[in-house]
C-alpha cells in the first residue's frame, strides 16, 4: 500500500468515533457531496473542507456524520436557540437545520472572527438564522444564559486563548442547556501520524513555525507523550495550525474549573477511533 492511501486510511479509520449507535442520516454523506461548487472565492468557506476525497475531507466527512448521530439521541425540546461559534460561512448550522432541527422551532446564531466568511454565511440566507462577528478571545462580551445548545467544532485549537474560549461558550449557555465540543488530538502516537501525514500531503503545512522553535524536539515531545503545548509559547492571538495544541491541557481545565466546581456535567465524551479527535457534550448546572 503507497504511503498516500494508507494516510487516507488512517485518517479515515481515524474519524471513526467509538459508538455503536450508527448513523442514522444515511443521506448526510450524500448532501455534503453534492454541495454546489459555483460560490467559490478567493476565501477560503468550510464547506471546502468537506468535499472530495482527501484525507482531510474524509475525515472531516465522518466526524461530522458522527457528531450528528450522537446528538440525534439528545431529545431536543420543540423550540430553542442555538449559537455556533467559529461558524465559518454557516455550513454547520444549515447541517444541523436539516439533519436535527427540520421539524422543530429553532433559531440559530453563528459567531466567527472573520467578516468575509459571515458575508458568505449570511448570503446563504438560512431560516431563522443570524450571523455575528466575535473573538471568542475576549472575556466578557457574550450573552449571558441565552442559548439553549451551544456548539463549537474544531475551533478552540485555533484560538489564542482557549480558556478565555471556553469562558464565552460557557457563558452564553443557559443553565440546563447543553454545550457540544470537539477538539483534535495532536499528542502520542495520533499526533505522529498527523504531523508526518501532513508533511507527506500538504508539504508546506507547517509554513515557518519551526524557525525559532526545534522540529526535533517537537517531534521527540510526541513520542514521550510530553505535553506540547509549550511549543505555543510565546502566545499568539489565534493559531493558524494544531500544533502544540494538547487537549490534556483542555480536560485539566474543564475538570478543575468547571466540574469539580459543579458547573457542568459530562453528558457523553467519545473519541475517534485512533483518537485523532475528541467530543464532547456538557450539561450546564449553574
Amino acid at each position: 500500500m503507497s504511503i498516500r492511501k494508507f494516510s487516507c486510511l488512517t485518517a479515515f479509520i481515524g474519524s471513526m468515533f467509538d459508538h455503536k449507535g450508527g448513523c442514522k442520516n444515511h443521506s448526510l454523506l450524500t448532501e455534503m457531496r453534492n454541495i454546489s461548487k459555483s460560490d467559490k472565492s478567493s476565501v477560503w468557506s468550510h464547506e471546502e473542507s468537506y468535499q472530495g476525497f482527501s484525507a482531510v475531507a474524509m475525515t472531516h466527512r465522518n466526524r461530522l456524520k458522527h457528531i450528528i448521530s450522537l446528538l440525534n439521541k439528545i431529545e431536543f425540546q420543540d423550540g430553542g436557540t442555538l449559537a455556533d461559534y467559529g461558524c465559518s460561512d454557516g455550513y454547520i448550522i444549515s447541517l444541523l437545520q436539516r439533519e436535527i432541527f427540520s421539524d422543530k422551532n429553532w433559531k440559530f446564531y453563528g459567531f466567527d472572527h472573520n467578516e468575509n466568511l459571515l458575508s458568505k454565511a449570511r448570503a446563504k440566507y438560512l431560516p431563522k438564522s443570524e450571523f455575528h462577528f466575535f473573538d471568542l478571545n475576549i472575556v466578557g462580551r457574550a450573552k449571558s444564559n441565552s442559548y439553549d445548545i451551544v456548539t463549537c467544532f474544531e475551533t478552540l485549537e485555533h484560538t489564542g486563548d482557549y480558556r478565555n474560549a471556553f469562558l464565552n461558550i460557557y457563558s452564553s449557555c443557559k443553565i440546563g442547556g447543553c454545550i457540544a465540543i470537539t477538539i483534535p488530538n495532536e499528542k502520542g502516537i495520533s499526533g505522529l501520524l498527523k504531523y508526518f501525514g501532513r508533511k507527506l500531503l500538504r508539504r508546506k503545512d507547517y509554513g515557518d513555525i519551526f524557525s525559532d522553535k526545534s522540529e526535533l524536539n517537537y517531534v521527540m515531545s510526541l513520542i514521550l507523550n510530553r505535553y506540547i503545548d509549550v511549543f505555543r509559547y510565546p502566545s499568539a492571538k489565534g493559531w493558524g495550525h494544531h500544533l502544540g495544541f494538547d487537549y490534556r491541557r483542555f480536560e485539566e481545565y474543564i475538570q478543575e474549573i468547571f466540574l469539580e466546581e459543579q458547573h457542568l456535567e459530562i453528558i457523553f465524551q467519545r473519541s475517534s477511533a485512533l483518537n485523532f479527535s475528541r467530543l464532547y457534550v456538557f450539561r450546564k448546572l449553574k
